[in-house]
C-alpha cells in the first residue's frame, strides 16, 4: 500500500476545517456604512475569546507535528523529554510540548521541520428543509441494503454503542487523545446506516492532518469498499495537489471510492486580486474602495466561534497579510492576528476566536513584503450564515479538490436547490470540482443533540447519504466494482437540476439512488 511522500509529510500539519452556517439575531440600527478602515498597529495577536490560537511563547502546552529526515532517524524516546508523543505517519510524528521548548527540538540533529496544528472543526449546519424521505425505502425492499459492503467514515469522534449504528460498527480507531465531541461522526455513521442498513462500518477518529493520513491507511488496510469524509482543511490552496493527495490516490489504486462533503464556504469565501489604491495596506472588497466586510451583514450583529483563514502565493513568498475583527460602532479591534504558517505551495494565516454578539467586520491588512498576491479568504462559524462581500465559486475545501476525489454537494428538497452554503468550484486549476449533489437536512435519531429527530445539515449531510448510495450499487452490482464504475453510474443517474450537463455547483445532478440501482 502506498504511504506518504515526504512532501506530504512535511504538509501533515494542516487542520480538520469543516463550515456550519445559521443565520446571525440582534440587529443594530446604529452601524455605519462600509467605508475606510480604521488605524491598526502591527502588534502582536489579540483575540476575545478563548479560542485564539497564536504562536507566542507561552507556557500552556501546543501539539506539533516533528519531521525527522530520515525518517529512521525519529527517535521518540528524545521526543518524550519534551512532552507526549503521538500519532506517527513515517517520518512524521505528533508531538505535545511547551512553546518555549520549539526551537530546541528544531535544533536536535535529525529533526528537519517543526510545524503546529489547529484543532478539527465540525461541519452540520441546521436547516429547514425537509430530507427525511431518501428515496431508498424501495430500492430496500428488493433486498438491497448495502449487505457486506465496507464503509470507512474518517470524522472528529463516534459513540459506536449508540443504537443507531451499533449493530453496523466493525471495527473503530481512534488516533487522537483528544476528547471530541461524539455526535458529529455519529450523525455521519447513521445516515450511512438509514441508507445502507447492513452495511459494515469502519470508524476512525482523528483531529488533525496526520490523523487523518494514518486513517486512511488504517481503512486500507481494512479492506473497506468505501471511504466517506464530511471534514476538509482550509489551509492548502484549492488545486488538488496537498497533503492529502497522495493519500486520496493511493485509496482509488486500491479500489476505494473516496467520498468527501464539499465543504459549506459558498456565503462566506472571497478571491480575488489583493487591492489597495489609497496605498493604506488595507485591501479594497469592492471597486469604489470598500475596506470592511460585514459578518454576516451590515444589520445584523454576531457573536460566537469564528475562524478566518487568508491563503496567498507560494511557501517562498515574503508577502504577509493577516485578517482583523473591527466593530465599527464602537470603533474598536475585537481581534487580529500576525500568525503566518505555509504549505508547499502558499501561505495562509488563521485567526481561530470567540467573540461576544456585536456589530462586526473583516479587514484584510497587507503587512510586509510586496503586496501583489491573489487571496483566497474563507471564515468559517457554526452560527455565522454568510459575509456581505463573498465569491462562491472556487470555495471547496481540501481534499474535495483532488480529482480523485468524489466530492458532494447538498441539496435542499423543500426548497428544490442546492443549498446556498454549500461548496463550488471549479478549483483553481480549472476542474469542475463538484462531482454529484446530495440530500441535506437529514433525521438523525441518536439523540445527542437532545432533539430526537435532529435535522442534520450541510455539506456534512449529503457526502455519507450519497457514500450510502455507492454501498447499495456496490451491492447491487455483485461484481466489486471499481471506483471509476461506481463514480459513473451515481453521476449517469444523477437528476439535472440546473443548466443541462455538468456545471461547477451541482456537478451532475442530485443522485438518484433508484436509477443508480437500477442501471447496475
Amino acid at each position: 500500500m502506498t504511504r506518504l511522500s515526504t512532501r506530504a509529510i512535511a504538509l501533515a500539519l494542516l487542520s480538520l476545517a469543516i463550515i456550519a452556517l445559521i443565520a446571525g439575531v440582534a440587529v443594530s440600527n446604529e452601524r455605519p456604512p462600509v467605508a475606510q478602515a480604521p488605524s491598526i498597529p502591527n502588534t502582536t495577536d489579540t483575540a476575545t475569546g478563548e479560542r485564539v490560537q497564536t504562536q507566542s511563547h507561552t507556557s500552556a502546552q501546543q501539539t506539533y507535528i516533528v519531521t525527522a529526515s530520515p525518517a529512521a532517524a525519529l527517535n521518540t524516546t528524545t521526543l518524550s523529554r519534551y512532552g507526549a508523543v503521538g500519532t506517527r505517519v513515517d517520518a512524521a510524528i505528533e508531538l505535545t510540548t511547551r512553546p518555549s521548548n520549539k526551537t530546541t527540538i528544531e535544533n536536535i540533529s535529525w529533526v528537519s521541520d517543526v510545524r503546529p496544528v489547529i484543532r478539527a472543526h465540525t461541519a452540520e449546519t441546521p436547516g429547514s428543509s425537509n430530507g427525511s424521505s431518501l428515496g431508498v425505502s424501495k430500492i430496500h425492499e428488493k433486498g438491497i441494503t448495502g449487505d457486506g459492503v465496507r464503509v470507512g467514515v474518517i470524522d472528529v469522534g463516534f459513540e459506536p454503542t449508540n443504537p443507531t449504528i451499533r449493530d453496523n460498527v466493525v471495527d473503530t480507531r481512534s488516533f487522537t487523545n483528544s476528547e471530541t465531541p461524539k455526535r458529529h461522526g455519529t450523525s455521519v455513521a447513521e445516515i450511512i446506516t438509514q441508507t445502507a442498513p447492513e452495511s459494515d462500518l469502519y470508524l476512525a477518529s482523528v483531529t488533525n492532518g496526520i490523523q487523518t493520513e494514518a486513517a486512511f491507511g488504517y481503512l486500507q488496510d481494512q479492506n473497506v469498499d468505501i471511504i466517506v469524509s464530511s471534514t476538509g482543511f482550509l489551509s492548502p490552496n484549492d488545486d488538488g495537489d496537498h497533503f492529502l493527495t497522495d493519500d486520496v490516490i493511493s485509496a482509488r489504486q486500491d479500489g476505494i471510492l473516496f467520498v468527501n462533503s464539499a465543504g459549506n464556504l459558498g456565503q462566506t469565501h472571497w478571491e480575488g486580486e489583493f487591492r489597495s489604491t489609497d496605498g493604506d495596506d488595507k485591501h479594497e472588497w469592492t471597486q469604489s474602495g470598500d475596506e470592511r466586510n460585514c459578518l454576516p451583514n451590515c444589520q445584523t450583529e454576531y457573536g460566537g466561534e469564528l475562524d478566518v483563514y487568508i491563503r496567498w502565493g507560494s511557501e517562498n513568498d515574503n508577502s504577509r497579510y493577516r485578517a482583523v475583527l473591527y466593530n465599527p460602532v464602537a470603533d474598536q479591534i475585537i481581534a487580529r492576528t500576525n500568525t503566518q504558517r505555509a504549505t508547499e505551495s502558499n501561505r495562509f494565516a488563521a485567526l481561530v476566536t470567540d467573540i461576544e454578539t456585536q456589530p462586526v467586520s473583516l479587514i484584510i491588512q497587507h503587512t510586509a513584503g510586496p503586496a501583489d498576491d491573489t487571496i483566497e479568504v474563507s471564515v468559517n462559524s457554526k452560527t455565522l450564515s454568510g459575509m456581505e462581500r463573498n465569491v462562491p465559486e472556487s470555495s471547496l475545501v481540501a481534499p474535495a479538490d483532488v480529482p480523485e476525489t468524489f466530492s458532494i454537494a447538498a441539496y435542499e428538497v423543500s426548497a428544490s436547490r442546492v443549498a446556498p452554503y454549500s461548496s463550488r468550484g471549479p478549483t483553481d486549476t480549472g476542474q469542475q470540482g463538484i462531482d454529484v449533489t446530495g440530500y441535506t437536512n437529514i433525521g438523525v435519531e441518536n439523540g445527542l443533540y437532545g432533539v430526537t429527530p435532529f435535522r442534520f445539515s450541510g455539506t456534512s449531510a449529503s457526502a455519507p447519504y450519497v457514500g450510502g448510495v455507492a454501498a447499495l450499487v456496490e451491492q447491487a452490482d455483485g461484481g466489486n466494482p471499481s471506483p471509476a464504475t461506481l463514480a459513473t453510474t451515481l453521476r449517469s443517474a444523477s437528476d439535472d437540476i440546473r443548466v443541462p450537463g455538468d456545471d461547477t455547483v451541482s456537478g451532475s445532478g442530485v443522485v438518484n439512488a433508484v436509477d443508480a440501482v437500477d442501471a447496475v
